[in-house]
């Protein structure tokens, strides 16, 4: 009876335990289903929020120091070396590159009957020759609209830094302030080694007429490259020296007595007539709204919010290959920068 009993509930047993087997397998399916499917959601997510694009050219504005809003002075500021290579995230979005996004806001700046006057807020070492020109450009298209502009050199504004402040009908500067910096050089990248890390190899085919292939020997300063290169960097740096003349109404040869690619200190600046004033962020607050004549002005900065999650993506990217963006921030070929070199 004892034995009979053991039987029955070993059987019963046996069959709670496969029924919980069951129970558990389906436990285990459900959660490996719940798990794909949220990881499929996540994807899709991602993806749509990947093709929002990652700017948009319409800005909003945000008060800095607040007053009269029929008294706007827009503060644009260039912060870091001057480029116009666009950055790209983990899902192959493009964002507007830095001189688009300046030359965007200036020209909203410029087509806003409320803003009054421009103050540019300058922090860089300089940067592309080109981007650095088109931002100079479209500077003095601003000042050519008739409202004031007033540059505001902050640590650093030399080279090309300095290039975008010369339009300002004023500008002012610390006494601590790098600036100068005024020439041209030429920079590459030689991607040899990583080329042959990659197994890539690399051919080229050129015309069979002339002597000069290719730009060789660049190393030995009595090269014939060297001195083609340093023709073409000569042009660019007459057109750099014209710039200042112009916007800082010297002659050439007054410039040029200065564009020696020595810095100077923001007090230097000031004494050779490089700048107009001394002083930081309050005086050049105050000097703008004097020339722009407004008693109350309403200072405001241009804000781009973008889309998040791309920033997010561009932020992890550097993060989790940090080599491939140290590679995309290089291009190939030669760079001619307004560049501060130290």
């Amino acid at each position: 009876m004892f034995f009979a009993g053991l039987y029955v509930n070993l059987i019963l047993l046996s069959n709670y335990n496969l029924q919980n087997m069951k129970s558990n397998k389906v436990i285990l399916f459900l959660i490996i289903f719940s798990f794909f499917a949220l990881l499929i959601c996540c994807c899709v997510f991602m993806f749509t929020l990947s093709s929002v694009p990652a700017y948009e050219n319409d800005y909003s504005t945000q008060v800095v120091k607040s007053g009269d809003e029929m008294q706007n002075v827009a503060i644009i500021e260039i912060n870091g070396i001057i480029s116009s290579q666009k950055q790209i995230d983990l899902w192959g979005n493009e964002t507007p590159d830095m001189a688009s996004e300046i030359i965007n806001q200036i020209d909203q700046a410029q087509n806003d009957d409320d803003v009054k006057a421009l103050l540019l807020k300058v922090n860089t070492p300089g940067g592309e020759a080109y981007a650095s020109k088109l931002i100079h450009n479209q500077l003095v298209e601003f000042k050519e609209s008739g409202k004031p502009l007033v540059a505001l050199m902050q640590d650093t504004a030399a080279s090309g830094g300095y290039m975008v402040s010369v339009p300002a009908d004023e500008i002012v500067a610390s006494e601590i302030t790098t600036t100068g910096s005024i020439g041209v050089i030429v920079t590459g990248t030689d991607f040899e080694e990583l080329y042959k890390k990659l197994g890539i190899k690399e051919f080229t085919v050129i015309n069979s007429e002339g002597d000069m292939k290719v730009l060789e020997n660049l190393e030995d300063k009595e090269s014939e490259s060297y001195k083609i290169l340093q023709e073409i960097l000569d042009d660019v740096y007459n057109d750099f020296v014209e710039m200042v003349a112009n916007g800082r109404s010297m002659s050439k040869a007054e410039v040029i007595e200065l564009a020696d690619g020595r810095i100077y200190s923001g007090k230097q600046a000031k004494d050779l007539g490089l700048v107009d004033e001394l002083g930081e962020e309050k005086e050049a607050f105050d000097l703008v709204a004097s020339l722009a004549n407004i008693d109350n002005p309403n200072f405001i900065k241009y804000e781009n919010d973008g889309n998040p999650f791309s920033l997010y993506s561009m932020s992890l990217k550097k993060i989790l290959f940090p080599e491939l963006s140290a590679v995309e921030s290089k291009k190939p070929g030669l760079s001619v920068q307004y560049l501060m070199k130290i």
